[in-house]
C-alpha cells in the first residue's frame, strides 16, 4: 500500500466501475448495508471526481502521491478504457438510491431524485443538498393509502443516537443503530414529508498496511488539499495510447510535503470548519511547516486542475 503513495499511477477508474457493479449485486443478494457504505464512498470520492467539470474529460489514474495531479482525456484524442466506462459511470447515479421488496421501499442514498413505484402506485421524491448540507427531505407525491414501510438507511458514518427524523413536523424516536434501516411503517398519504438530519463528523483513516499516512473524511466524503498548479504537464491527455493518461509532470519529493505534527491520537479534532464554505476545513495547529498552515481541506471530488494532497 505504501507504493500507492510513491507511484504516479494510483487507482484506476475502471476498477471502481467494476467494483460498483459487484457491490450492487452483493447488496441485492445479501441486503448487507456495509455494501451500500462502500458504494456511497466509491461513488462520491472516486467516480464523481473522475470527470472534469468543465472540459468533460475522464480520468484514468487518480494518483495518491502527495502533490501530484490527474490527467483528463480529450474527446478527439483519447479513447482509454476509463473513457468508455467513464461515460457509463455518470449515468448510473440513480441506480441504487432506492430498492424495494414486494411491499416496502428502502432509501439507500441521499441524492436528489424521484421514484415512481408503478406496481404500488407510489411516487416518492427526495430533495437534498447532501453532502454540502446534513439533511434530506422525502415527499410522498402519490400514494393509494396502503400500509407500507419507507425504510431509511442509518449510515455507519452517523454516530448512534445522532440521526433525527420528523414526519410532517413531528419528531419521532429513532431506535435503530448505524448500518441498519429505520423502519417507518404507516398508511402513507399524498403530501407526507419526512425530514432527516444526518450529522456528519470528521474522522481519520489510515492505509491498510499501518504505515504512517492518514486521510481525513467528513462523513463519507474524503477531504483533500489543493497545494499548487506548478508544472501540470499535459493535464489534458494527448493521443499517446499507453502513456497519455499518466501524469508525467515533475514529481515533488515526499520529504518536502507538509506533515501532521501532533502528539495527540485524535487528529480529527484539529480540523476547524471555515465559515461560509460548506465542507471546508483548516488545521492550522496541526500542519507543518508554517508555509502550509493555511491549506484548506475540501471534498476531493470538488478539486480539479491542481496538485493535491489526500494522505
Amino acid at each position: 500500500f505504501s507504493s500507492m503513495i510513491t507511484d504516479i499511477a494510483g487507482p484506476e477508474t475502471c476498477n471502481t466501475y467494476n467494483m460498483l457493479k459487484l457491490t450492487k449485486s452483493l447488496f441485492q443478494t445479501s441486503e448487507n448495508l456495509s455494501y451500500i457504505d462502500y458504494y456511497e464512498r466509491a461513488l462520491y470520492n472516486h467516480i464523481l471526481s473522475s470527470q472534469h467539470p468543465v472540459q468533460g474529460g475522464f480520468v484514468y489514474y487518480t494518483p495518491m502521491r502527495p502533490q501530484h495531479y490527474r490527467v483528463y482525456s480529450q474527446s478527439q484524442l483519447c479513447m482509454w478504457c476509463c473513457v468508455g466506462s467513464g461515460m457509463e459511470n455518470h449515468g448510473k447515479y440513480g441506480e441504487l438510491i432506492y430498492s424495494h421488496t414486494a411491499n416496502d421501499v428502502f432509501v439507500n442514498l441521499f441524492i436528489p431524485s424521484r421514484l415512481s413505484w408503478l406496481s404500488k402506485g407510489v411516487i416518492l421524491s427526495q430533495q437534498t443538498h447532501f453532502p454540502d448540507e446534513e439533511t434530506t427531505q422525502l415527499i410522498v407525491e402519490q400514494a393509494k393509502g396502503d400500509f407500507f414501510a419507507i425504510n431509511i438507511r442509518y449510515p455507519n458514518w452517523v454516530e448512534r443516537d445522532a440521526l433525527k427524523i420528523n414526519i410532517n413536523g413531528k419528531e419521532i424516536p429513532v431506535d435503530a443503530k448505524p448500518d441498519t434501516y429505520i423502519n417507518l411503517r404507516r398508511r402513507w398519504k399524498k403530501g407526507d414529508k419526512i425530514n432527516i438530519t444526518l450529522p456528519m463528523r470528521v474522522t481519520t483513516e489510515g492505509l491498510p498496511d499501518g504505515s504512517n499516512y492518514v486521510a481525513f473524511l467528513h462523513g463519507p466524503i474524503v477531504l483533500a488539499a489543493k497545494t499548487d498548479t506548478t508544472d501540470l504537464y499535459k493535464i489534458f491527455g494527448d493521443g499517446e495510447q499507453f502513456a497519455g493518461y499518466r501524469a508525467r509532470g515533475r514529481m515533488f519529493s515526499l520529504d518536502s510535503m507538509p506533515v501532521l505534527k501532533s502528539s495527540e491520537s485524535n487528529l480529527a479534532d484539529y480540523l476547524k470548519p471555515v465559515n461560509g464554505k460548506p465542507q471546508t476545513f483548516k488545521a492550522t495547529d496541526l500542519i507543518s511547516p508554517d508555509t502550509y498552515k493555511d491549506l484548506e481541506l475540501i471534498p476531493f471530488y470538488k478539486l480539479h486542475d491542481a496538485r493535491y494532497i489526500i494522505y
